[in-house]
């Protein structure tokens, strides 16, 4: 039996409350909010991964050895969030550049020379409105049926059907807005600033 005087043993960790973690990193939420932004440029995916962060360390705050570490441990959560989110900009990036090569080649058929797809094409789908850039996301990018987004988003298949075409319109009117001539050549080998 430990008297109350004796230290504790380098051992035994100290159990981290849900509302602990909850409560001291909402405290800092500017300076977490800050980190992220630092490294997007996006304010409402920063919010985003902020509040995921929030979920993820309240749920694991249980895995927490000390309150001592909680910081350091919370700044690697966000950077992982913050690195999986780059990641997946850059992927959705090349997989919209290979959508407009194939749409492209489509409407001028098989084409002799190598195609250099639009680099305009990535940036102009991440202005799109959310739930065109979500659909054009899901259903051109990470290849899942339109059916499937449908029972995600809650919409029947005809109406997500009719959101992926609209978006696909609205990706193609700002591409020829931004691209001009480049666009009406079906953005091969493009030559246009990138946006």
């Amino acid at each position: 039996m430990s008297s109350i005087g004796s230290p504790q043993s380098p051992t035994t960790s100290i159990q981290v409350s849900a509302e602990y973690v909850a409560q001291t990193l909402a405290q800092e939420r500017p300076k977490y909010l800050a980190f992220i932004q630092s490294r997007l440029s996006d304010s409402a995916l920063a919010e985003d991964i902020l509040q995921a962060g929030f979920i993820r360390a309240v749920e694991k705050a249980n895995t927490l050895r000390s309150p001592d570490a909680l910081q350091g441990w919370f700044y690697g959560i966000l950077r992982n969030a913050v690195i999986d989110a780059q990641r997946r900009r850059a992927s959705a990036a090349r997989a919209l550049s290979n959508l407009a090569t194939e749409l492209a080649i489509e409407e001028e058929g098989t084409q002799d020379e190598p195609v250099s797809p639009c680099q305009c094409v990535g940036p102009l789908a991440e202005n799109l409105k959310p739930e065109y850039r979500s659909a054009l996301d899901r259903i051109d990018v990470e290849g899942v049926p339109v059916k499937t987004y449908a029972e995600e988003q809650g919409l029947t298949a005809n109406h997500a059907g009719v959101r992926v075409h609209r978006a696909r319109h609205a990706l193609r009117q700002r591409v020829a807005a931004t691209c001009g001539r480049c666009a009406t050549a079906g953005c091969q080998n493009c030559t246009c600033e990138k946006s």
